[in-house]
């Protein structure tokens, strides 16, 4: 798999939500995509079809903090005042190792994310479900096997992103402020990159508001592949019925 493949499953995996690639992203409620693996690609959204479909939010809630360091990734913090001395490049600021010792790693950092969803997503759903089952001559027709709709979205304040595709990677960031330590959870916190090797992407504490993680809904008629009319499989016929159900 591709980096960006391995990147989404591993976010899907660890954190139960898909991720945005590449970041700085800001998606809406009712926006559709195709898959392919774990990763989405943006084609519209409900509001701008030929007929919309309206989209209502639930107001973002919480204020929550994800940190998350792939298997393989050390991400050592130390403390103002304390030396640290990596391949030559000496700083006694609080300082921020990663150390990559796999093939494929990601660390990521989010804080001050809120959760929205939609109000409406039952009536949203019926909507889709209705169309998923038009003649795909209509222009209204739903391609339910092709398309998946962000239903949630986390909105970051400050978001860290760091990949790497090579075995023994590294990065050293410091802060830019006179602090005691490096806290992510932090939403002003500023990091300076001082040294990095076979860093794939980067994105450090960028304060500008994003949608780094997300939900997905898609219509689904794969649940009851076939409708048995009797123990007597020969029988059997093809379901019609249709689910709004969350993507895996």
């Amino acid at each position: 798999m591709g980096i960006i493949s391995d990147y989404a499953s591993t976010m899907k995996e660890q954190l139960r939500l898909f991720s945005a690639f590449p970041l700085p992203t800001s998606l809406q409620l009712g926006d559709y995509g195709t898959m392919d693996g774990k990763v989405w690609t943006r084609v519209g959204n409900l509001r701008d079809l030929r007929t919309p479909i309206d989209v209502t939010p639930i107001p973002p809630h919480g204020a929550g903090h994800y940190e998350f360091s792939s298997n393989g990734v050390s991400a050592t913090k130390v403390k103002a005042g304390v030396s640290i001395n990596v391949e030559g490049f000496v700083t006694v600021k609080p300082s921020l190792l990663l150390e990559f010792s796999n093939d494929f790693g990601v660390y990521f950092a989010a804080t001050a994310c809120t959760w929205t969803t939609i109000k409406n997503l039952n009536e949203v759903g019926a909507e889709l479900m209705r169309r998923s089952k038009l003649k795909e001559s209509d222009a209204d027709y739903w391609h339910h096997g092709a398309y998946r709709v962000v239903t949630g979205l986390v909105e970051s304040a400050n978001t860290t992103l760091i990949l790497s595709n090579k075995r023994g990677a590294k990065m050293l960031l410091s802060a830019k402020a006179d602090i005691p330590y490096i806290d992510m959870a932090d939403v002003d916190v500023a990091l300076d990159v001082d040294l990095q090797r076979n860093i794939y992407f980067k994105l450090v504490t960028d304060t500008g508001s994003m949608t780094p993680l997300f939900q997905l809904h898609h219509v689904n008629n794969s649940l009851l592949p076939w409708e048995p009319l009797s123990f007597d499989l020969t029988k059997a016929r093809p379901s019609s019925d249709f689910v709004f159900t969350a993507v895996e």
